[in-house]
């Protein structure tokens, strides 16, 4: 069983958590880079763009990779980009299972599934969810009920309901940055990662608003332990997989 995930522009600490987790049960993992050129959010040039879509690659790549699921993590900046690769997927590969996940399928899971492209939303949390599903697609049969994920079902749409929140944070792997390492080696430049989830406010501008109303009676932030942070920092020290002699590691 093979997962590709799809992104561009930037790290993705999200994506780099489910690959752990999937790695973590033996599943194969691999990432679809898209630099977005001239067309991220702080440079938008259509005319410049238009010389260095990466699409084609990224269609070559799974192409070659063939992998049972393409998961795309899509902001609503990033929606239409996403749908549109999506789609150049499901021409070539009618059969291969799309799921979208992250903050705009969260939002509006309805709307996304009415794209023939998308086969499943993955909603809220998605380590667990993402696992189950690949669970399912590797026994050839796939489970319409897995918490947190929505499914098309004979012109139906399976809404099932979400599981809580990882209270621990402790208990899941350190984000798989050679995911991301292998295609950019420059990441390797300094060290992203993440202390906590959540936000004790609600802004409407943010995601966390979002969050909150799908789990309203549960903790608005989460930690990882000191102990856990600083293992990982440790770990990834030890084996190498960053240059802490160049910009300090960014901590969240």
């Amino acid at each position: 069983m093979k997962v590709m995930f799809v992104y561009g522009a930037f790290e993705n600490l999200g994506i780099e958590y489910l690959s752990s987790v999937l790695k973590l049960y033996g599943y194969s993992t691999r990432l679809a880079f898209d630099p977005k050129l001239f067309n991220d959010p702080f440079i938008n040039i259509k005319y410049l763009n238009q010389f260095f879509s990466y699409e084609k690659i990224i269609l070559k790549q799974i192409i070659d990779y063939h992998p049972d699921i393409v998961a795309f993590s899509v902001v609503s900046s990033e929606y239409i980009w996403a749908l549109r690769v999506a789609e150049k997927i499901k021409r070539h590969f009618p059969m291969m299972h799309i799921t979208f996940g992250g903050i705009h399928p969260t939002s509006v899971p309805e709307e996304v599934l009415e794209n023939d492209c998308v086969d499943s939303v993955i909603i809220g949390e998605g380590e667990y969810p993402l696992l189950e599903l690949a669970r399912s697609l590797d026994k050839k049969s796939l489970n319409y009920s897995i918490k947190n994920v929505w499914f098309k079902c004979d012109g139906q749409i399976v809404k099932n309901p979400l599981r809580p929140y990882i209270e621990n944070l402790d208990i899941l792997p350190f984000p798989d940055k050679e995911l991301y390492y292998e295609v950019i080696p420059g990441y390797k430049n300094g060290y992203t990662m993440i202390t906590r989830r959540g936000c004790i406010n609600s802004c409407t501008y943010c995601h966390n608003s979002i969050w909150q109303k799908l789990y309203p009676n549960q903790k608005k932030l989460r930690f990882r332990s000191v102990e856990n942070v600083i293992q990982e920092l440790k770990q990834a020290k030890e084996e190498g997989k960053t240059d802490f002699s160049r910009p300090y590691p960014y901590v969240n």
